[in-house]
Formats: C-alpha cells, structure tokens, sequence
C-alpha cells in the first residue's frame, strides 16, 4: 500500500518559540510555551510518498533522492512509533520526500515535510478522527508541523495539546501575498530544535518573549480578522526580531542571520519609507518572508530583484492544507537554483 501526499510549509507570523517542558498525554507532542498563528501558503511544497511494506524491513527516509542517517529522521520515527503505538500496525514505512525550496534552511520544510507525513500515514491505516487526528500526530513529529496540516490562517495555542485549528480559510484575504526571499539554500549549522532549547535555558530575555508572544498573537489575530495589512506586518515584523533577539542573547549565541538577509530587511525598510506597504518576518533560518498586498507585488518584486546578495524570490499566496495526489516524477519537484 502506498500514498502520495503534497503539504505546504506554514510561515509563522507570531512564532512557537519555547516549550513548557511537559508532554501531551496521547502522543507525547512537546506542548508549545508560546501561542503562535501563521499562514500555510501557496506556491511551494513537499511532496511525499509513503509505502508500507514487510514487518521485517527496517523504515527508511530519504529527502531529495538521499536516505536519511538514523539520527536525521527522528521527526518522522516519532510520528511513525506515535502511530504504531496507538493502532498496533506492523507494516514497515519507506518514505520518500522532495521539496520544491531549500530544506533544513529556515523556510519551514520541516512543517510541510512532518504534515504530509502524517496526513499520508494517517489515511493509509485509516486511523479515525476521534483516535487520532492529523493535527496531534503532526505535533508529535514537529509541534509546527501542526499548523501544517491545516490549511489558510492557522492558531496554535499556548500549551496545546490538542494541535492547530484553521481560524480562517484561504479564502478569507485573498489578496494578501508572501514573498520567499532565498538568501542561502545551505542546511542551517544549528537547527531550530536545539537554537529554541538553548535560547529557552540561557537568553535573558526569553521571559520578556513569552510575555510578548501571547499579546502579538491576539493583535495578529484582530489584523486577520479585519485584514488590516499595516497591524498584520508591523506585529509579526516586531515579533521576528524579538525571536531572534532570544536566539542571539543565548550562550553561546546563534545568529541565523547571513548579510543576504539584512540586505532583504533594508530593502523593505526602504519600500515602507517610500510609501510601499511591506514588511518582514523570519523564521529560524536566513531566509526571510516578506508581507504585502497583491497591488503592490510587482513594486516589492522590483526592489527585491536589485537587492545585493539575495539568490531568489518566490512570491506565494495563501493555500490549503495536506491533499492527496497522483504519482508524479518526484525529481521535477525539487528545487532547482535559478
């Protein structure tokens, strides 16, 4: 038996930085310190094929045509042992995932990776909604990979244990528009798991983050509601920079940041001085997200295109969750460097 599964990456507008050091009951999900809302957008993607095979074969995972060492595929051992667990299946899983963006580099594939994991394995075995849902099996791999399997504006809770829920479908402001600036397509030296730990023990303003992330995220959410471009950008911008404010005053501090991105952030500074609504948000990595509306697309992609020491732009829109597809030629779906 095998599925075919595409997930897009969900992009934090107020970030999940920080866990409360318990575990959900069911799964075993780390539960997020920190409420954070973000938007699974359109226009790229992970692509996964899950095969389950004999009970004697070891899993396997590869990623863009290479296998997975044990220690590189932990995520995904957790959601299939979660699963195992709970249902009792036998069958060993082969998965076989490529992604459209750089991977491991601060562009969220570990979301859209962990989603369609989870989505796939949960439609595979069948596994009923009141057992186990997408969303918690997600979080047991990757609590943002929650936000994942949910499709338009997303909220996870502060202290969720029962994952992330769709405030608004991608319908809801269908004029809003992402633009990926690709500032390197290098895997990160530190990843996001072990930054967030050590900012969480170490920064001293980690404190200061977490009483700010839940008032951000119920300002984000009035700007969604009200679709008010101006609130929605100057919050998850101000949002970003305290995240990484942590990660920088950790010991030993971690920079995510190369010169590509603060060429990308003056930029936009510049536009927003101009008159350009346009405005940053970064995830743990280097690759930075810019916020605008679709009227001023074209004069975000122009300035962006003469910005020093950025490789690539993809501009995206909001999208939907998790879908089952047909097999395709996975190798036309990795990125390729323009």
């Amino acid at each position: 038996m095998e599925i075919t599964v595409e997930a897009s990456p969900n992009f934090a507008l107020t970030k999940y930085c920080g866990k409360t050091g318990e575990r959900v009951p069911k799964t075993f999900a780390a539960i997020p310190a920190t409420p954070s809302i973000g938007i699974t957008v359109a226009g790229i993607s992970s692509l996964c094929r899950i095969r389950l095979g004999n009970p004697s074969e070891p899993d396997s995972m590869m990623v863009n045509g290479i296998r997975l060492p044990p220690d590189e595929k932990c995520a995904a051992d957790v959601i299939v042992s979660t699963l195992r667990r709970i249902t009792g299946f036998k069958e060993s899983v082969h998965i076989d995932s490529f992604n459209s963006f750089p991977t491991a580099a601060g562009a969220a594939s570990s979301s859209s990776g962990m989603a369609a994991i989870a989505f796939g394995l949960a439609h595979l075995l069948n596994v009923p909604g009141d057992i186990l849902t997408v969303t918690e099996l997600a979080q047991a791999g990757s609590v943002s990979a929650a936000r994942a399997t949910c499709g338009g504006f997303v909220h996870l809770p502060a202290e969720a244990t029962e994952g992330a829920e769709t405030i608004y479908s991608q319908n809801h402001w269908e004029t809003l528009r992402i633009v990926l600036c690709i500032t390197s397509r290098e895997q990160k030296i530190v990843s996001s798991r072990n930054a967030m730990q050590l900012s969480q023990e170490t920064s001293p303003i980690f404190s200061v983050w977490k009483n700010q992330a839940s008032r951000d995220t119920e300002e984000i959410l009035r700007a969604i509601t009200t679709r008010d471009l101006e609130l929605l950008g100057t919050i998850s911008e101000r949002n970003a920079f305290l995240m990484h404010a942590t990660t920088m005053t950790s010991s030993p501090s971690v920079l995510f940041w190369n010169a590509g991105t603060l060429t990308v952030i003056n930029t936009i500074q510049k536009l927003r001085k101009a008159g350009i609504c346009a405005w940053c948000t970064i995830d743990a990595g280097p690759q930075v997200k810019v916020i605008c509306e679709s009227s001023d697309l074209n004069k975000v992609l122009e300035a962006l295109r003469d910005t020093p020491l950025l490789l690539e732009t993809i501009p995206l829109s909001v999208g939907g969750g998790p879908r089952i597809t047909a097999p395709v030629c996975y190798r036309n779906h990795l990125t390729t460097p323009s």
